[in-house]
C-alpha cells in the first residue's frame, strides 16, 4: 500500500516538471475556420450533386483543447464541422459533417511544425431538395482517422495568440460501405 502514494507522487512530479520546459501553456485552446474538398463515396450523394450546376460552397469551423505536456508532444481533442452547400435555383443539396477527433501532435524539431495522427468519430447529415422532392437523412456514426500537418506560430513561445496554419486528410467511413475522403486547409487561433 505504501508504494501507491510514492508512485503517484513520482508520476505527478515527472508530469509537472516536464511542463516547465514547454513553451506553450499546459492547457491551450484553439478555434478556427476551414475549407475542404470532399470526395463522397455514396452514389446517391454523387448523383444529387451532379444534378446541380449552381453555386458550391464548403466552409467549416473547428475547435479544440490541447494538453501540452512536452515541448515535442501535444494531446488534442476537439470537433470539426463542415458545411457542404450546393444550390441551383430552388434545388439544393446540403451536407453537414460533424466529427470529433482525438489524437496527438508531434513536433519533431524545435520550431512550430507538427504532424498529427487522430482517431475520429463522426456523422453526416444530408438535406436534399431536387425536382420537388425533399429528402433528409443521416449516416450512421463512423470511426475514421485524420492525418495533419500544421505550423503553430504560438509554439515558439513569443505569443500564445499567434495562429496555426495547417492541412489534413480525413478518411471517414459513413456506413453502407461508403467512405468520405476529405482534404482540408485551416487557420486556427490559439488562446
Amino acid at each position: 500500500m505504501k508504494k501507491r502514494p510514492a508512485f503517484i507522487f513520482a508520476f505527478l512530479l515527472l508530469f509537472l516538471s516536464s511542463t516547465l520546459y514547454a513553451k506553450e501553456a499546459l492547457i491551450s485552446f484553439n478555434a478556427g475556420l476551414q475549407s475542404a474538398f470532399i470526395f463522397y463515396d455514396s452514389e446517391e450523394i454523387k448523383n444529387y450533386n451532379k444534378e446541380l450546376n449552381g453555386s458550391h460552397f464548403i466552409l467549416g469551423a473547428d475547435a479544440g483543447i490541447n494538453l501540452n505536456a512536452f515541448e515535442e508532444l501535444s494531446f488534442s481533442i476537439g470537433s470539426d464541422f463542415l458545411c457542404d452547400l450546393l444550390k441551383d435555383g430552388s434545388d439544393y443539396s446540403n451536407h453537414l459533417l460533424l466529427d470529433f477527433p482525438f489524437g496527438i501532435k508531434i513536433y519533431p524539431a524545435k520550431n512550430g511544425f507538427a504532424f498529427g495522427v487522430f482517431y475520429v468519430l463522426g456523422i453526416c447529415y444530408n438535406f436534399t431538395f431536387t425536382e420537388g422532392n425533399y429528402i433528409a437523412d443521416q449516416t450512421s456514426w463512423g470511426n475514421g482517422f485524420k492525418l495533419l500537418a500544421e505550423y503553430n506560430f504560438a509554439h515558439s513561445g513569443k505569443s500564445k495568440y499567434l495562429p496555426s496554419l495547417g492541412a489534413y486528410y480525413k478518411c471517414m467511413p459513413r456506413g453502407n460501405y461508403n467512405t468520405d475522403n476529405i482534404i482540408a486547409a485551416y487557420i486556427n487561433f490559439n488562446f
